[in-house]
């Protein structure tokens, strides 16, 4: 048994599912969870047995909505629009979230916060004496191996990638600086300057929660530092109508989905994906926030997918179609098939840059270089290459070893 714990599970549903997994992990070792997460997730977090905390946001809305929108386009310019938009999503966010927080904590748990809730968590555990960790899904510990660095400058070992992690760091700091500032003034304690915030970061626990083939523990990172092994969920046989039938038919069919909230497709996007299916002449699944089922009118045999689980449908499948996110990106390797990522915002180039790197995906296609052309291109090479294949069925027998929400839990339990 252990201290309970309190997870803070700011963003989309992509952040909240493998918080659940760890959740889960403790609760196979007698340890309860509370989990903070935004108002549209709480019925989600709920039927799978936690306790939901909400923050008071509605997630996906905010993220259809112009400032979210803002954010995602911004991230196709750089970092400097990234940040500036990424301010201007959190003052909407934070405030409010902050709150539910830091009236919901109770004396005794073990406080787990994220990437962009780190200040938060930190000046919570530091008035209330808990204590806290960061659970994250891309490197933002300073290193100079190139694996271990989100955004490095060389690919070799290099001070160069870990100035680069610090610069990441500065701009998170930027992004956080007002409202955790604030919430530091709250309760009390002084407001944090750069250094502050570097410090505290050094000095905090990290669990990260994927796995070790795609970000290997680096030997220059503080002892405080776990990576656990891929957090996806168990399989779940799929429930839509008609799609284990399509697949039966369509045994070569690909997948293409960008994000893990509902309103993350464009016009754009599905003009293109449509353009590449023709050119290819592959049959897809598609995800799609609204309707289900086969689409009229497509150029090949295409059915929509509603909410499916990933781990179930992706061995079904010839390769799969993605923007690169953590948890997709490593649903792909554990199911064996190849992948194609269109990345576009936050740990998105991270990942998609181990996946070709791993010898398991094409080359990235900047979001804002993606063409029907080029992306009909990559579908091919991945899906017709039988070294993509190879690879890749070498890196799901290493993958299905792991054990990431035991590991977590247990690092957990010894905080």
């Amino acid at each position: 048994m252990g201290s309970p714990v309190f997870f803070i599970a700011l963003g989309s549903w992509g952040d909240v599912a493998p918080v659940l997994r760890v959740a889960h992990g403790l609760r196979l070792d007698g340890v309860g969870s509370r989990i903070a997460v935004g108002s549209d997730y709480v019925a989600r977090v709920e039927a799978q047995g936690f306790e939901a905390v909400d923050l008071g946001v509605q997630v996906e809305p905010l993220l259809a909505s112009e400032i979210g929108q803002d954010w995602i386009k911004a991230s196709a310019k750089g970092q400097q629009a990234t940040v500036k938009a990424s301010a201007g999503l959190f003052t909407e966010l934070a405030p409010t979230a902050s709150e539910a927080v830091a009236s919901s904590i109770k004396p005794g748990e073990t406080l787990i916060s994220g990437m962009m809730t780190f200040g938060l968590g930190a000046a919570l555990a530091e008035v209330r004496a808990m204590p806290h960790a960061q659970l994250l899904f891309m490197p933002l510990s300073p290193s100079h191996k190139a694996t271990a660095t989100a955004f490095p400058v060389t690919p070799w070992p290099s001070g160069l990638n870990r100035w680069s992690t610090g610069q990441a760091q500065r701009a998170l700091e930027r992004v956080n600086r007002e409202w955790v500032n604030n919430v530091r003034w709250h309760v009390g304690r002084k407001a944090w300057t750069l250094l502050d915030y570097q410090a505290a970061f050094e000095s905090t626990p990290v669990i990260y929660g994927v796995s070790p083939q795609f970000l290997p523990l680096a030997p220059d990172w503080p002892r405080h530092t776990v990576v656990t092994g891929h957090l996806l969920a168990e399989n779940q046989v799929s429930t839509q109508p008609g799609l284990i039938e399509f697949l039966e038919e369509n045994p070569r069919a690909i997948y293409i989905g960008f994000g893990s909230f509902n309103n993350s497709l464009s016009v754009r996007e599905w003009d293109i994906a449509f353009e590449a299916l023709k050119l290819t002449g592959r049959a897809a699944v598609v995800a799609s926030p609204i309707a289900t089922g086969l689409v009229p009118d497509a150029p090949t045999p295409v059915y929509a997918a509603g909410r499916v689980s990933h781990t179930w449908l992706f061995p079904r499948l010839a390769s799969v179609v993605h923007h690169g996110g953590a948890g997709v990106a490593q649903a792909t390797a554990v199911s064996g098939v190849p992948s194609v990522t269109v990345p576009v915002v936050g740990d998105q180039p991270y990942w998609a840059r181990r996946l070709e790197q791993l010898g398991v995906g094409a080359k990235p296609i900047p979001y804002s270089r993606l063409t029907a052309r080029n992306l009909a291109d990559a579908i091919n090479l991945v899906t017709d290459s039988p070294r993509y294949v190879r690879k890749v069925r070498t890196l799901k027998r290493l993958m299905l070893n792991e054990n990431g929400p035991k590991v977590a839990a247990e690092f957990i339990k010894s905080l």
